[in-house]
């Protein structure tokens, strides 16, 4: 976010705070802010999706070791019905 400030030579500018220790001065860098700037408009987006009902036996055959927690979100599970019997 921040870059230490230089003088017309190119050396980090240095100050002293009110208790007497050296400080390097600091500013914000022009590339964070565009960033920033970037990433916001970003977030601000909005994007329509379509996608197709997924069931689990679409997937019979599939193996992993991941957990794809967004994937699940989208698998349609089919309830069972459960019938007394009399």
């Amino acid at each position: 976010m921040v870059i230490e400030e230089l003088d017309s030579d190119g050396q980090v500018i240095k100050d002293l705070d009110k208790d007497g220790n050296w400080f390097t001065k600091k500013t914000i860098n022009p590339d964070y802010q565009s960033f920033e700037k970037e990433f916001n408009d970003l977030l601000q987006t909005e994007k329509e999706l379509e996608y197709k009902v997924f069931t689990l036996d679409d997937f019979e055959k599939v193996e992993t070791s991941e957990n794809y927690g967004t994937f699940f979100k989208l698998v349609k599970v089919e309830e069972t019905k459960v019938v007394p019997l009399n």
